[in-house]
Protein backbone atom coordinates (compact mmCIF):
# COMPACT_ATOMS: atom_id res chain seq x y z
CA UNK A 1 0.00 0.00 0.00
CA UNK A 2 1.66 3.19 -0.88
CA UNK A 3 0.39 5.00 2.11
CA UNK A 4 1.87 2.33 4.33
CA UNK A 5 5.04 2.96 2.51
CA UNK A 6 5.04 6.77 2.66
CA UNK A 7 4.33 6.40 6.51
CA UNK A 8 7.36 3.58 6.84
CA UNK A 9 9.48 6.60 5.20
CA UNK A 10 8.53 9.29 7.70
CA UNK A 11 9.16 6.98 10.50
CA UNK A 12 12.27 6.03 9.07
CA UNK A 13 13.56 9.84 8.64
CA UNK A 14 12.30 10.62 11.91
CA UNK A 15 14.14 7.72 13.48
CA UNK A 16 16.62 8.81 11.93
CA UNK A 17 17.16 12.56 13.12
CA UNK A 18 16.43 11.14 16.85
CA UNK A 19 19.35 8.97 16.91
CA UNK A 20 21.54 11.81 14.97
CA UNK A 21 20.38 14.84 17.56
CA UNK A 22 21.40 12.12 20.67
CA UNK A 23 24.71 10.94 19.12
CA UNK A 24 25.64 14.66 18.42
CA UNK A 25 23.97 15.54 22.46
CA UNK A 26 25.71 12.94 23.99
CA UNK A 27 29.30 13.55 22.39
CA UNK A 28 28.81 17.51 23.63
CA UNK A 29 27.49 16.04 27.11
CA UNK A 30 30.64 13.31 27.56
CA UNK A 31 33.12 16.32 26.58
CA UNK A 32 31.41 19.25 29.00
CA UNK A 33 31.00 16.19 32.12
CA UNK A 34 35.03 15.26 31.09
CA UNK A 35 35.81 19.31 30.95
CA UNK A 36 34.35 19.94 34.41
CA UNK A 37 35.71 17.03 36.42
CA UNK A 38 39.01 18.38 35.40
CA UNK A 39 38.87 21.51 36.69
CA UNK A 40 37.12 20.25 39.50
CA UNK A 41 40.24 17.66 40.29
CA UNK A 42 42.28 21.43 39.28
CA UNK A 43 40.53 23.82 41.98
CA UNK A 44 40.43 20.32 44.56
CA UNK A 45 44.21 19.98 44.44
CA UNK A 46 45.16 24.17 44.39
CA UNK A 47 42.62 24.33 47.26
CA UNK A 48 44.43 21.05 49.39
CA UNK A 49 47.74 22.49 48.88
CA UNK A 50 46.65 26.33 50.43
CA UNK A 51 45.65 25.06 53.30
CA UNK A 52 48.72 22.67 53.75
CA UNK A 53 51.08 25.12 53.08
CA UNK A 54 48.95 27.56 55.17
CA UNK A 55 49.02 24.92 57.91
CA UNK A 56 53.06 24.45 57.82
CA UNK A 57 53.76 27.96 57.93
CA UNK A 58 51.80 28.43 60.85
CA UNK A 59 53.71 25.70 62.24
CA UNK A 60 56.99 27.36 61.72
CA UNK A 61 57.99 25.62 58.30
CA UNK A 62 58.67 28.43 56.03
CA UNK A 63 61.42 27.01 53.77
CA UNK A 64 58.21 25.76 51.30
CA UNK A 65 57.10 28.56 49.34
CA UNK A 66 53.62 30.25 49.15
CA UNK A 67 51.45 28.86 46.88
CA UNK A 68 51.03 31.66 44.21
CA UNK A 69 55.18 31.04 43.49
CA UNK A 70 54.81 27.92 43.63
CA UNK A 71 51.64 27.88 41.01
CA UNK A 72 53.53 30.13 39.07
CA UNK A 73 56.84 28.39 38.39
CA UNK A 74 55.29 24.56 38.18
CA UNK A 75 55.97 22.73 35.19
CA UNK A 76 52.64 20.48 36.15
CA UNK A 77 50.64 23.97 36.18
CA UNK A 78 52.14 24.79 32.88
CA UNK A 79 51.55 21.81 31.36
CA UNK A 80 47.71 21.74 32.71
CA UNK A 81 47.50 25.11 30.62
CA UNK A 82 48.95 23.49 27.34
CA UNK A 83 45.94 20.56 28.06
CA UNK A 84 43.60 23.48 28.66
CA UNK A 85 44.64 24.97 24.98
CA UNK A 86 44.50 21.77 23.47
CA UNK A 87 41.11 20.61 24.98
CA UNK A 88 39.18 23.61 23.47
CA UNK A 89 40.79 23.15 20.47
CA UNK A 90 39.44 19.70 20.35
CA UNK A 91 35.74 20.77 21.91
CA UNK A 92 36.05 24.07 19.01
CA UNK A 93 36.73 21.44 15.76
CA UNK A 94 34.13 19.13 17.80
CA UNK A 95 31.88 21.42 18.04
CA UNK A 96 32.08 22.84 13.85
CA UNK A 97 32.02 19.24 12.69
CA UNK A 98 29.00 18.45 14.57
CA UNK A 99 27.20 21.71 13.09
CA UNK A 100 28.58 21.10 9.68
CA UNK A 101 26.80 17.65 9.71
CA UNK A 102 23.48 19.02 11.38
CA UNK A 103 23.78 21.29 8.29
CA UNK A 104 24.41 18.69 5.79
CA UNK A 105 21.21 16.55 7.11
CA UNK A 106 19.24 19.75 7.13
CA UNK A 107 20.28 20.22 3.78
CA UNK A 108 19.45 16.81 2.83
CA UNK A 109 15.87 17.19 4.57
CA UNK A 110 15.10 20.31 2.79
CA UNK A 111 16.14 18.84 -0.47
CA UNK A 112 12.95 16.52 -0.72
CA UNK A 113 10.53 16.51 -3.38
CA UNK A 114 13.47 17.99 -5.68
CA UNK A 115 14.67 15.87 -8.30
CA UNK A 116 17.89 17.19 -8.57
CA UNK A 117 19.65 19.53 -5.70
CA UNK A 118 23.25 20.26 -5.55
CA UNK A 119 23.12 21.47 -2.15
CA UNK A 120 21.89 17.59 -1.30
CA UNK A 121 24.89 15.87 -3.29
CA UNK A 122 27.12 18.19 -1.83
CA UNK A 123 25.94 17.09 2.06
CA UNK A 124 25.72 13.62 0.82
CA UNK A 125 29.57 13.99 -0.14
CA UNK A 126 30.37 15.74 2.85
CA UNK A 127 28.93 13.07 5.04
CA UNK A 128 30.73 10.76 3.60
CA UNK A 129 33.77 12.00 3.57
CA UNK A 130 33.84 12.51 7.00
CA UNK A 131 33.43 8.80 7.75
CA UNK A 132 29.46 9.39 9.01
CA UNK A 133 27.08 6.92 8.10
CA UNK A 134 24.46 7.19 5.93
CA UNK A 135 22.36 3.83 6.39
CA UNK A 136 18.58 3.99 6.01
CA UNK A 137 18.32 7.16 3.78
CA UNK A 138 15.86 7.43 1.74
CA UNK A 139 16.68 9.23 -1.76
CA UNK A 140 13.99 7.64 -4.34
CA UNK A 141 13.28 8.86 -7.65
CA UNK A 142 16.13 11.49 -7.80
CA UNK A 143 19.45 12.78 -10.12
CA UNK A 144 22.71 12.08 -7.78
CA UNK A 145 24.23 11.88 -11.27
CA UNK A 146 28.00 11.64 -10.46
CA UNK A 147 27.92 11.98 -7.23
CA UNK A 148 31.54 10.84 -5.22
CA UNK A 149 30.38 8.52 -2.33
CA UNK A 150 33.83 6.57 -2.57
CA UNK A 151 34.13 4.22 1.24
CA UNK A 152 30.33 5.20 1.67
CA UNK A 153 28.46 3.43 4.59
CA UNK A 154 24.91 3.00 2.82
CA UNK A 155 23.71 0.12 3.95
CA UNK A 156 19.67 -0.41 3.91
CA UNK A 157 18.97 2.34 1.84
CA UNK A 158 16.33 3.64 -1.34
CA UNK A 159 17.66 4.63 -4.21
CA UNK A 160 14.83 3.26 -6.04
CA UNK A 161 14.14 4.97 -9.51
CA UNK A 162 17.23 7.27 -9.21
CA UNK A 163 19.90 8.47 -11.44
CA UNK A 164 23.33 7.06 -10.44
CA UNK A 165 25.23 7.94 -13.64
CA UNK A 166 28.83 7.86 -13.37
CA UNK A 167 28.92 7.70 -9.68
CA UNK A 168 32.25 6.52 -7.87
CA UNK A 169 30.82 3.84 -5.48
CA UNK A 170 33.89 2.18 -5.23
CA UNK A 171 34.54 0.11 -1.82
CA UNK A 172 30.88 1.46 -0.52
CA UNK A 173 28.79 -0.78 1.64
CA UNK A 174 25.34 -0.82 0.03
CA UNK A 175 24.33 -4.11 1.30
CA UNK A 176 20.54 -5.07 1.76
CA UNK A 177 19.76 -1.54 -0.45
CA UNK A 178 17.06 -1.21 -2.78
CA UNK A 179 18.43 0.40 -6.19
CA UNK A 180 15.32 -1.20 -8.59
CA UNK A 181 14.57 0.53 -11.53
CA UNK A 182 18.09 2.64 -10.76
CA UNK A 183 20.28 4.37 -13.49
CA UNK A 184 23.68 3.08 -12.55
CA UNK A 185 25.28 3.21 -16.27
CA UNK A 186 29.58 3.80 -16.25
CA UNK A 187 29.03 3.87 -12.82
CA UNK A 188 32.79 2.82 -10.28
CA UNK A 189 31.53 -0.02 -8.55
CA UNK A 190 34.23 -1.30 -7.80
CA UNK A 191 35.32 -3.52 -4.50
CA UNK A 192 31.34 -2.50 -2.91
CA UNK A 193 29.60 -4.38 -1.06
CA UNK A 194 25.96 -5.21 -2.18
CA UNK A 195 25.07 -8.00 -1.00
CA UNK A 196 21.52 -8.86 -1.10
CA UNK A 197 20.77 -5.44 -2.84
CA UNK A 198 17.68 -5.18 -5.04
CA UNK A 199 18.83 -4.62 -8.67
CA UNK A 200 15.41 -5.84 -10.36
CA UNK A 201 15.59 -3.55 -13.43
CA UNK A 202 18.40 -1.79 -13.12
CA UNK A 203 20.38 -0.11 -15.71
CA UNK A 204 24.15 -1.25 -15.40
CA UNK A 205 25.71 -0.40 -19.07
CA UNK A 206 29.16 -0.29 -18.87
CA UNK A 207 29.28 0.23 -14.97
CA UNK A 208 32.86 -1.19 -13.24
CA UNK A 209 31.41 -4.26 -10.66
CA UNK A 210 34.97 -5.61 -10.53
CA UNK A 211 35.42 -7.59 -7.56
CA UNK A 212 32.31 -6.38 -6.19
CA UNK A 213 30.37 -8.50 -3.79
CA UNK A 214 26.89 -9.06 -4.83
CA UNK A 215 25.81 -12.43 -3.17
CA UNK A 216 22.34 -13.40 -3.67
CA UNK A 217 21.38 -9.85 -5.40
CA UNK A 218 18.39 -9.51 -7.16
CA UNK A 219 19.00 -8.50 -11.00
CA UNK A 220 16.08 -10.06 -12.74
CA UNK A 221 15.97 -7.85 -15.66
CA UNK A 222 18.93 -5.95 -14.91
CA UNK A 223 20.41 -4.31 -17.97
CA UNK A 224 24.39 -4.84 -18.04
CA UNK A 225 25.52 -4.69 -21.38
CA UNK A 226 29.16 -4.29 -21.47
CA UNK A 227 29.67 -4.23 -17.70
CA UNK A 228 32.66 -5.32 -16.09
CA UNK A 229 32.34 -8.42 -13.43
CA UNK A 230 35.74 -9.73 -13.59
CA UNK A 231 36.30 -11.81 -10.04
CA UNK A 232 33.08 -10.45 -8.87
CA UNK A 233 31.27 -12.46 -6.29
CA UNK A 234 28.16 -13.32 -7.86
CA UNK A 235 26.96 -16.49 -5.84
CA UNK A 236 23.43 -17.28 -5.42
CA UNK A 237 22.52 -14.17 -7.31
CA UNK A 238 19.68 -13.92 -9.46
CA UNK A 239 19.77 -12.39 -13.22
CA UNK A 240 16.94 -14.30 -14.79
CA UNK A 241 16.06 -12.52 -17.80
CA UNK A 242 19.00 -10.03 -17.48
CA UNK A 243 20.87 -8.24 -20.08
CA UNK A 244 24.80 -9.47 -19.94
CA UNK A 245 25.29 -9.14 -23.73
CA UNK A 246 29.39 -8.52 -23.82
CA UNK A 247 29.96 -8.03 -20.25
CA UNK A 248 33.55 -9.66 -18.88
CA UNK A 249 32.84 -12.28 -15.85
CA UNK A 250 35.99 -14.03 -16.02
CA UNK A 251 37.10 -14.95 -12.76
CA UNK A 252 33.87 -14.37 -11.02
CA UNK A 253 32.04 -16.73 -8.74
CA UNK A 254 29.08 -17.60 -9.73
CA UNK A 255 27.97 -21.05 -7.60
CA UNK A 256 24.40 -21.39 -7.59
CA UNK A 257 23.39 -18.52 -9.42
CA UNK A 258 20.31 -18.07 -11.69
CA UNK A 259 21.19 -17.12 -15.17
CA UNK A 260 17.40 -18.38 -16.14
CA UNK A 261 17.16 -16.62 -20.17
CA UNK A 262 20.22 -14.61 -19.51
CA UNK A 263 21.42 -12.88 -22.29
CA UNK A 264 25.39 -13.63 -22.14
CA UNK A 265 26.18 -13.11 -25.90
CA UNK A 266 29.70 -12.91 -26.67
CA UNK A 267 29.96 -12.85 -22.48
CA UNK A 268 33.57 -13.25 -21.65
CA UNK A 269 33.25 -16.15 -19.07
CA UNK A 270 36.98 -17.32 -18.75
CA UNK A 271 37.71 -19.42 -15.53
CA UNK A 272 34.46 -18.61 -13.93
CA UNK A 273 33.00 -20.61 -11.62
CA UNK A 274 29.60 -21.56 -12.54
CA UNK A 275 29.41 -24.89 -10.09
CA UNK A 276 25.13 -25.73 -9.86
CA UNK A 277 24.32 -22.40 -11.53
CA UNK A 278 21.06 -22.30 -13.59
CA UNK A 279 21.80 -21.74 -17.29
CA UNK A 280 18.26 -22.90 -18.41
CA UNK A 281 18.12 -20.96 -21.85
CA UNK A 282 20.19 -18.86 -21.82
CA UNK A 283 21.88 -17.12 -24.93
CA UNK A 284 25.49 -18.06 -24.74
CA UNK A 285 26.04 -17.74 -28.49
CA UNK A 286 29.86 -16.90 -29.04
CA UNK A 287 30.60 -16.93 -25.26
CA UNK A 288 34.05 -17.68 -23.71
CA UNK A 289 33.86 -20.56 -21.46
CA UNK A 290 37.52 -21.01 -21.41
CA UNK A 291 38.41 -22.98 -18.14
CA UNK A 292 34.64 -22.43 -16.63
CA UNK A 293 34.20 -24.84 -13.93
CA UNK A 294 30.45 -26.11 -15.11
CA UNK A 295 29.79 -28.98 -12.98
CA UNK A 296 26.49 -30.23 -11.97
CA UNK A 297 25.45 -26.61 -14.25
CA UNK A 298 21.95 -26.65 -15.69
CA UNK A 299 22.52 -25.52 -19.34
CA UNK A 300 18.67 -27.22 -20.12
CA UNK A 301 17.68 -25.09 -23.52
CA UNK A 302 20.54 -22.97 -23.26
CA UNK A 303 21.83 -21.61 -26.87
CA UNK A 304 25.77 -22.52 -27.02
CA UNK A 305 26.08 -21.46 -31.05
CA UNK A 306 29.69 -20.49 -31.54
CA UNK A 307 30.70 -21.16 -27.63
CA UNK A 308 34.11 -21.92 -26.62
CA UNK A 309 33.82 -24.26 -23.97
CA UNK A 310 35.68 -24.96 -21.14
CA UNK A 311 38.12 -27.47 -22.77
CA UNK A 312 38.77 -24.44 -25.83
CA UNK A 313 36.76 -25.81 -28.06
CA UNK A 314 34.06 -24.31 -29.84
CA UNK A 315 30.55 -26.14 -28.79
CA UNK A 316 29.29 -28.84 -31.37
CA UNK A 317 26.06 -29.73 -31.26
CA UNK A 318 27.27 -33.34 -32.35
Amino acid sequence: MPLIKDLKDLTVQQWRKLCRNTHQARNILTIIITVILIVGLILYIEDFLIKKIKELHQNGITWIPDIPELVKNSVFIKALGGISIITGMVIFIQHNRANSQREAWRDIDSSEGIKKSYLRIRALENLTKDGVSISGVVLKNIDLTAINLEGAKIADADFEGTNLNSANLREAILEYSNFQSAQLDGADLQWAILKKVQLQGAELQMADLRRAELKAAKLEKAQLWGAKLQNAILTEADFTEADLVGVDLSGAKLQNAVLIKAKLKRANLTGANLTEANLTDADLTEANLTNADLKRANLTGAILTDAIMPNGQKFSSN
